[in-house]
């Protein structure tokens, strides 16, 4: 499978309203590329919202970012809430894209009160997003899915370049 069918499958998840959808892969910004051109192709207007733990909130369409730099560093739990309240618009669409979150998920078999908190909010936006235009992503390098989200939440295993991507990618460097 190539990237692009990859990215098809990903799309067809998104307008089913499957509303939280688990990326594994190794190459994070090529991943982060292809989201931002399936975006920039929908027949509405899809903003793509990535996340980390250090460079907190970001975007190319800053919308629906806070105004104040201060309130775009979130942590775990704040920016699953700050998602939850954001209000997005009929005519739009919003994926967030959070990326290394299974970290935040525990090891094996333990799992503290935080954890507990995150995959509950998860399984709750789950069901509440279905009725409203956003996404979220989970994007990782590996496979870490607690049990209690394996059902709910489908995987997308993206894929290494094919040798005509790699070749597309060098003759536009050429």
């Amino acid at each position: 499978m190539d990237s692009l069918t990859t990215l098809e499958e990903i799309e067809l998840l998104v307008r089913s309203k499957r509303t939280v959808i688990y990326i594994v892969s190794q190459e994070e910004n090529r991943v982060l590329s292809a989201l931002e051109q399936m975006c920039s192709k929908a027949d509405t207007s899809w903003d793509l919202i990535k996340w980390d733990i250090v460079s907190g909130l970001e975007s190319s369409f800053p919308e629906f970012l806070p105004t104040k730099d201060s309130e775009k560093q979130l942590d775990q739990t704040e920016v699953l809430s700050w998602f939850q309240d954001l209000i997005v618009p009929k005519n739009k669409f919003c994926i967030l894209v959070l990326k290394d979150f299974n970290k935040f998920f525990g090891s094996g078999n333990y799992r503290g009160q935080v954890e507990i908190k995150i995959i509950r909010h998860i399984k709750n936006l789950v069901n509440e997003f279905t009725v409203q235009n956003k996404a979220i992503f989970i994007l990782s390098s590996s496979l870490e899915l607690p049990n209690d989200l394996e059902k709910t939440v489908p995987l997308i295993d993206f894929p290494l370049p094919t040798k005509y991507e790699i070749n597309e990618k060098i003759n536009h460097l050429l």
